[in-house]
């Protein structure tokens, strides 16, 4: 058996990340993880090729040059890094990283040059606008962002699983 001994105050900080929050960040943290980002967005941009190649599939990417086996391991390894930072940061908000890519993608289609950004920017404002609605909804009292975030991308989610059909 597994017993856990922390004081409320540390309880609540616990359970407020669990739920998704930017609360209680301090600059050293965050300049950590800003420094971390810029890295990984440096590499993203670095294998930008090789991410149009890709959406040729196995064989088209190859056919142009692209070593599919080492850009997946790469690109793996990036991704894994970028979801370990957003949780780092935010708890399990990190749901929206599922999402923006797929709204992007509908609003400039797949060429990664226009759809990276584009998916930067509109993660981006989904969590300003998340973080300012769960601040300012309920005067006084403040939602958890993860919970907002989920009510604004979960219908999109479930549009997508109904409507997308699976190649």
């Amino acid at each position: 058996m597994l017993e856990l001994e922390m004081n409320q105050f540390d309880f609540d900080k616990v359970l407020v990340w669990l739920n998704g929050s930017f609360w209680n960040l301090g600059m050293p943290f965050l300049t950590t993880q800003l420094l971390l980002g810029i890295g990984l967005i440096i590499l993203v941009i670095l294998m930008v090729p090789a991410l149009n190649g890709l959406t040729l599939g196995s064989r088209g990417a190859y056919g142009i040059g692209v070593n599919v086996k080492v850009a997946g391991n790469v690109l793996m390894g990036i991704a894994i890094l970028c979801a370990t930072g957003a949780v780092l940061v935010g708890g399990a908000i990190s749901f929206v990283g599922l999402m923006a890519p797929n709204i992007a993608r509908k609003l400039v289609g797949q060429r990664v040059t226009y759809l990276l950004p584009t998916s930067w920017l509109l993660g981006c404002c989904i969590m300003m606008l998340a973080q300012f609605v769960a601040t300012n909804a309920f005067g006084k009292t403040a939602l958890p962002v993860g919970l907002v975030v989920s009510a604004v991308t979960v219908p999109y989610f479930i549009y997508l699983l109904f409507s997308e059909r699976v190649e």
